[in-house]
């Protein structure tokens, strides 16, 4: 499922494993710089 939502967002999924050790996923993911910034108010961090 993660990696078709970057793939609909023309981005790339980056997978590391290493055997007894874990996994690392990372994304690369283009926006578009924005011209205004929206008011975002603060959530806690156990909220997300």
């Amino acid at each position: 499922m993660s990696r078709q939502l970057v793939q609909m967002m023309d981005g790339k999924l980056n997978v590391k494993s290493t055997l007894g050790k874990g996994t690392i996923f990372s994304l690369d993911l283009d926006f578009p710089e924005v011209s205004h910034h929206a008011n975002i108010t603060n959530i806690e961090e156990n909220n997300i």
